[in-house]
């Protein structure tokens, strides 16, 4: 593709209107020159009269614009996927951010969001399950109206499905080592984030929720096996 009609496309993409072509007819000089790799011809002024074109070079020049729209889309796909070649995702996040040193007022926020609670894991408190696990596993809330229904192992892993503060049902599976917490959010099988967290006390983590630009999307408190406000279990 011509290089000339990338940058059109990009043009007409452009946030500023005032960047982008002002007509449809402006557009289409400006879309017939890109593809033959001709000088853009000077704007034509309201007035003035319209000028014919041929009809070849403009159905040229629709179908390399939608070819070009088709790239474009499926690169900003691909960037927004956060998956690296080989299916996974990218965990190479750095890790320097102290959360227990964030001076950010963890509030609660109950948005009262209707439940589903069939699917809520039971409490395993079976002598084959550490204390730590038979405690973690259940129903964990973030405090902005976001549920998860966690299992966790007895080497603190786990894995999970909730919902977010918008409805949108997702998957959870992560670890806890110590009071150090990982995790990535999945939405119909795709990673969609990631984040860590840093234990409070007993039934609370601070956490950092990040998105696959590695850009801080959420920050917050989960609330082990109990409503904001409530005491610890």
């Amino acid at each position: 593709m011509p290089q000339e009609v990338d940058a059109l496309i990009l043009k007409g993409m452009a946030d500023n209107r005032d960047t982008r072509p002002q007509s449809a007819a402006a557009y289409r000089q400006s879309l017939i020159a890109a593809v033959n790799r001709m000088p853009v011809p000077a704007p034509v002024n309201p007035g003035g009269t319209k000028s014919g074109g041929n009809p070849a070079l403009w159905i040229g020049g629709a179908v390399a614009a939608v070819f070009g729209l088709i790239i474009v889309g499926v690169v900003i796909s691909a960037a927004l996927t956060g998956f690296e070649s080989d299916g996974g995702y990218d965990t190479s996040y750095d890790t320097s951010y102290d959360i227990a040193d964030d001076t950010t007022d963890y509030r609660d926020v109950d948005t009262s969001i209707p439940e589903d609670k069939s699917s809520d894991f039971t409490r395993d408190t079976t002598s084959a399950v550490s204390p730590q696990a038979a405690y973690y596993s259940g129903r964990w809330a973030d405090g902005i109206g976001g549920y998860y229904n966690l299992k966790f192992a007895n080497n603190g892993s786990f894995t999970g499905s909730g919902r977010i503060a918008d409805g949108t049902s997702v998957t959870m599976r992560g670890g806890i080592t110590g009071t150090a917490m990982q995790y990535i959010i999945s939405v119909q099988g795709r990673d969609v984030a990631q984040g860590r967290g840093v234990q409070a006390d007993q039934c609370h983590f601070n956490f950092q929720t990040f998105d696959a630009y590695g850009n801080v999307s959420l920050t917050g408190k989960f609330h082990v096996n109990h409503e904001p406000g409530d005491s610890c279990p």
